[in-house]
């Protein structure tokens, strides 16, 4: 029997698609709905949806708190701070858990990925937290170039935010073909999660 998996704020399954390759049974959990996503979905709230029956739950709360450049640069204030009150319901859970968000996220860091690590043509940096040991990857040399966040050629770093325009070239990236506009820019890419649920399942260990 497959571990199970609960994919909290799962939005349009690039985690649970990692963790289905990772060898999980997988449920997503999305306040809103989610007619693009391919696997077992609640509509719920994370925050009051039964946790239990899991072996492993993984999390990614609202990062637009934390982002350096927000959405209709609204303050901060008016985003939702769900970090901590994640992390103490996955606490109390009993079970494995990884926290994901962006860079500044008040994390307790234990690992850092980017798009570089598993040959993505984005740099998508982000910051992990769990309660279990978790190795990285190897690092490739890395270099940002922010002048690439628009570009349509194939040599060249896409950057899934506002009105990019690789799109097609993303959903082929990520293994993610049913995926929105929306959808891609939200993500964290499955490379990412089946990385870290390969070692949620053999014990922490990479």
């Amino acid at each position: 029997m497959k571990p199970r998996a609960l994919d909290l704020f799962c939005c349009e399954g690039g985690v649970s698609t990692g963790l289905v390759q990772a060898g999980f049974d997988v449920t997503g959990v999305d306040i809103n709905p989610q007619p693009r996503y391919p696997y077992r979905f609640i509509q719920a709230d994370a925050m009051t949806v039964n946790l239990s029956g899991y072996d492993f739950i993984w999390a990614s709360p609202p990062c637009q708190k934390y982002l350096r450049m927000r959405p209709n640069n609204k303050p901060k204030d008016e985003h939702p701070d769900l970090v901590g009150p994640i992390r103490a319901r996955l606490a109390a859970a009993g079970v494995p858990y990884v926290i994901e968000n962006v860079p500044g996220a008040p994390l307790d860091v234990i690992l850092k990925l980017h798009g570089a690590m598993f040959g993505l043509p984005m740099h998508r940096d982000r910051w992990f937290e769990s309660n279990v040991l978790l190795l990285a990857p190897a690092t490739p040399r890395y270099k940002r170039d922010g002048t690439l966040s628009r570009s349509r050629k194939t040599q060249e770093l896409i950057g899934m935010y506002g009105a990019f325009t690789g799109a097609p070239r993303a959903r082929e990236a990520l293994g993610m073909p049913w995926a929105s506009r929306y959808g891609l820019a939200q993500c964290i890419p499955p490379q990412y999660a089946a990385f870290i649920g390969r070692q949620i399942i053999a014990g922490g260990q990479a």
